[in-house]
């Protein structure tokens, strides 16, 4: 199994503002979804009932990470701890698994990360309250990236990119 990250961070490291997210870029959220179909996500509680209102992603299996022990969705496995996660047969035994989100969830699980799927949008959003989480680029490579320009239906220029961590963590 691989464990990976997917984010969208502005050049501040901006994942989130108020609760949402702060941009609307229709072909990243498609390159978002072609990425992680057919995969297991993981994604904090917060995150989930806030920016995908308590809906699991089509085409995923959908992990929510929670301290509530009375948090329940039908159709989503509920995990209360990073350890617990990890030890899920349907993380174990898949091909790749994606933590997809909020600030702290990418942090917790930054360590056991091998890839990050990682979109550098191209603005600064005022008043962001959530970040993504410094990479050392002593760990990390590059190994495929993309630009897409601004257009009609995608308000701000944005690069996707794959990044490798050195060895194996």
């Amino acid at each position: 199994m691989q464990l990976s990250i997917i984010a969208a961070q502005d050049r501040h490291r901006g994942i989130g503002k108020s609760g949402d997210l702060p941009w609307s870029l229709p072909a990243e959220y498609a390159y978002f979804l072609r990425t992680v179909h057919n995969s297991p996500v993981v994604i904090g509680r917060r995150t989930f009932t806030e920016e995908l209102e308590s809906k699991p992603i089509e085409g995923t299996t959908t992990i929510v990470l929670t301290h509530d022990e009375n948090f329940s969705v039908p159709g989503v496995t509920v995990c209360h701890s990073v350890e617990e996660v990890l030890r899920l047969p349907l993380i174990r035994q898949a091909t790749e698994a994606f933590i997809i989100g909020g600030e702290a969830i990418y942090s917790s699980f930054l360590p056991y990360a091998e890839r990050v799927y990682l979109t550098h949008v191209r603005t600064t959003i005022e008043g962001a309250d959530s970040f993504f989480p410094k990479l050392e680029p002593k760990e990390w490579e590059e190994t495929w990236g993309q630009d897409h320009p601004a257009d009609d239906d995608n308000e701000f220029a944005f690069r996707t990119t794959i990044l490798e961590r050195f060895g194996v963590p």
